[in-house]
């Protein structure tokens, strides 16, 4: 039996959304970060985000689970409401690092933004309407890195935001 072009086109799509979804599958040997990390990726992966990450880091038992998770959570939030703002299609990129840096455990998450970014005290102000209601995730970062005794580290240069966390 032939198979119709509308039949194939169909068979090519599912195969390619397959692909896509494996290659959003993420390893980290975290069992746990891996699934926020897929997770993540998948939902980039669906909206024309690249999302790359790098972890070679031994050192992730210093963080208690959900505190890792809140940290990348509300980090990866933020990346992805900024990428997919940003108008060209190259510019959709994310690329998150967490990294052995001596004895640190080094965290380095950038992407590109559009338009005007004002960090005030080291935070990046909110350009959501009701203000009041948020900006918690970066708060909540500072908070969790603070009780490991790190440090955050937030820049901007050539519209491209940097997030930096080192934890002893």
């Amino acid at each position: 039996a032939l198979v119709s072009d509308e039949e194939r086109k169909s068979r090519i799509q599912e195969a390619s959304r397959a692909v896509d979804f494996y290659d959003a599958v993420v390893k980290t040997g975290n069992e746990a970060l891996d699934v926020l990390l897929t997770e993540k990726s998948v939902y980039c992966t669906n909206r024309q985000i690249r999302l790359s990450c790098m972890v070679t880091t031994k050192q992730l038992n210093k963080i208690r689970l959900v505190d890792l998770y809140t940290l990348l959570g509300n980090a990866l939030d933020n990346a992805i409401e900024s990428a997919e703002r940003v108008a060209e299609p190259e510019k959709k990129i994310i690329s998150l690092s967490i990294l052995d840096c001596g004895s640190m455990l080094y965290i380095q998450l950038e992407n590109y933004y559009d338009g005007e970014l004002n960090i005030q005290n080291g935070l990046p102000q909110t350009r959501k309407p009701d203000a009041q209601n948020h900006g918690f995730g970066l708060r909540s970062i500072y908070s969790i890195v603070n009780n490991y005794g790190g440090k955050v580290n937030i820049r901007a240069e050539d519209q491209i935001f940097y997030l930096e966390i080192m934890i002893p």
